[in-house]
């Protein structure tokens, strides 16, 4: 498991990456973000999935921000079988 001091040098790298692809493919700008990545251990190959969030987004964000995804991928699935019932 990361440190304390390793969690803030991931959420600090990831902030820069994700300011810099946002920047140049959608001209926005970062207020809160969220990783939620699949894992694979490779001690043992167990699968589990990893977290992280942008320093100091509060709980209730986070659950906001994955619920709101959560629905858009649910009216994009909605869609997508009304489309194609097949």
């Amino acid at each position: 498991m990361a440190s304390d001091e390793e969690l803030d040098n991931m959420q600090q790298e990831m902030t820069d990456v994700l300011a810099s692809v946002l920047a140049k493919y959608e001209n926005s700008m970062i207020t809160k973000w969220i990783a939620l990545v699949e894992v694979v251990t490779l001690e043992d190959g167990e699968r589990g999935l990893w977290q992280l969030a942008s320093e100091q987004t509060k709980a209730w964000d986070i659950k906001g921000m994955l619920h709101q995804a959560l629905d858009q991928e649910t009216a994009k699935t909605l869609v997508s079988f009304i489309e194609n019932p097949d």
